[in-house]
């Protein structure tokens, strides 16, 4: 055998072969493990985006968790509503007639609305998370206290929701009056400020809490029709086509598949929302029937002035033996100043003077004076009697019972059992 044929050349390039082999096969292991890396990665960032983060809690009441996929819908749901709102005060400034005197007064009331709306719409990331809970507080007191919602019940609250009335009254048209040619015509009573009103339906829920439609109307108030000096002649006024049975079924399905394609809400959330509503309205009632009819209250006299120094001459003219009616007539900027200064019984929820000012009267004792600063200006107050528990008159108590649920909500919202984990990055895009 020739030089040539030996094998240690042979045997040379076997090992080099082997090296190379052996960092491809680790070349190979490299790669596959950063892509499996990369897979893993990928995959967590998915799971967290479609499931962990979703299924994160943003609020938990009383054990009960608000995922932020469910405050993502409602947050949308909202912008929706508020949207609708801005649109509808939109389209009303663009009709308004140039040429029309009272323009100028509507267009102002409008852009004050839109105004309003548009700032509306920063706290709408906040407002619905109290909505929210304050929705699961209601249903969780609601289940507590027995109270539920029948079937009737909650088609009633849809059909009332939409405008729908399946069993509508007969129309009774109104008459007009078109007077004869004897008649006197009279102007009409110019349109000011004091005569325009906005009326505004508004649907966070609630902060939910209301889902509603979003409209918005402006109301014209006028002094009422002048009166012709001969006898009229009664003309029937059009009347409203009431909505068809088939027409309500249309206009909610549309909208309910407008509201899953635009913020996610399905029809079984839509339900939730509509018999939370019945079982608000029932707490309420419940709420209200519970609220004592006697409170500790205080009978006020009062002098408001503008300034802290024009209040300290007022407390020292009294202190100084001046009649206190007397005072009051000459120095005090408050209507009760031709009664003496004599805002009567209040209790902690009279509205009849600030909050502060009531709050320090009952802390005082009978014939005590004191100055409070409040928003409206400066009070000097003399306690005239106390009760510790005196009967509300029907106006205060009315108030209490209005505002037994909101109470309620503001003190349970607060409780130990609501935690809240509310972040900026849990807000949804802009819809």
């Amino acid at each position: 055998m020739s030089k040539q044929q030996r094998h240690v050349p042979a045997k040379r390039v076997t090992v080099a072969s082997r090296r190379k082999t052996e960092t491809d096969r680790r070349i190979r292991i490299g790669l596959i493990s950063l892509g499996a890396i990369v897979v893993a990665i990928l995959a967590f960032g998915a799971y967290r985006v479609a499931v962990a983060v979703p299924n994160e809690p943003v609020a938990v009441v009383n054990g009960d968790k608000i995922s932020t996929r469910d405050y993502q819908v409602m947050v949308r749901y909202n912008r929706l509503n508020l949207q609708s709102q801005l649109d509808a005060f939109q389209s009303q400034m663009a009709q308004l007639d140039p040429a029309d005197d009272s323009t100028p007064i509507m267009k102002q009331i409008l852009e004050q609305q839109l105004q309003s709306l548009q700032s509306a719409a920063l706290s709408v990331p906040t407002q619905t998370l109290e909505s929210m809970i304050a929705d699961r507080l209601v249903q969780q007191e609601a289940a507590r206290r027995g109270l539920t919602v029948s079937d009737a019940e909650l088609q009633k609250q849809v059909e009332e929701w939409f405008g729908y009335n399946p069993n509508p009254p007969t129309p009774e048209p109104s008459p007009t009056a078109e007077p004869t040619s004897e008649a006197t015509a009279e102007a009409t009573p110019e349109l000011t400020p004091e005569s325009v009103g906005t009326e505004t339906t508004v649907t966070a829920e609630a902060a939910g809490a209301t889902p509603e439609a979003a409209d918005a109307t402006a109301t014209v108030e006028t002094a009422p029709e002048p009166t012709a000096t001969t006898g009229p002649t009664a003309t029937p006024l059009p009347t409203a086509t009431p909505m068809t049975a088939e027409g309500y079924q249309e206009l909610r399905q549309n909208y309910l598949t407008y509201l899953r394609q635009m913020s996610g809400l399905t029809e079984p959330m839509f339900l939730d929302l509509m018999r939370t509503e019945v079982l608000q309205t029932k707490l309420q009632e419940a709420l209200a029937a519970e609220v004592p009819t006697t409170a500790p209250q205080v009978h006020l006299r009062t002098i408001l002035v503008f300034t802290q120094e024009e209040a300290e001459q007022a407390l020292e003219r009294l202190n100084a033996g001046e009649d206190f009616a007397a005072v009051a007539l000459e120095m005090s900027q408050d209507p009760s100043k031709d009664e003496g200064g004599d805002a009567g019984w209040l209790a902690e929820s009279s509205t009849t003077l600030p909050e502060e000012v009531i709050a320090a009267g009952l802390e005082m004792a009978p014939g005590e004076r004191k100055i409070v600063s409040s928003f409206q200006g400066f009070y000097v107050i003399e306690v005239v009697e106390k009760a510790d528990d005196r009967p509300l008159d029907e106006v205060s108590l009315e108030q209490v019972r209005q505002g037994a649920l909101t109470r309620w909500l503001d003190e349970a919202s607060q409780a130990e059992g609501v935690r809240r984990y509310w972040s900026s990055d849990k807000v949804p895009a802009d819809t």
